[in-house]
């Protein structure tokens, strides 16, 4: 079943996109200005061969982030 998502959820997917090219360390936090969501950089894998992978969690909005 196919889920809309709000304006806002795609300005958000689109910026962390984005984001995942970038370096970071565990525990980084990132905010889309856009969105004024925050979410923290959990683990960030490069491989030799090319893989690469960002794992974020939201911070939900007043939690200090």
């Amino acid at each position: 079943m196919r889920k809309n998502i709000t304006l806002n959820e795609a300005r958000d997917r689109a910026f962390l996109a984005k984001q995942s090219f970038e370096s970071f360390a565990n525990g980084d936090k990132v905010t889309n200005p856009a969105t004024n969501s925050s979410f923290e950089v959990i683990d960030q894998i490069e491989s030799a061969n090319g893989f690469s992978a960002t794992v974020v969690r939201n911070i939900p909005k007043g939690a200090g982030g």
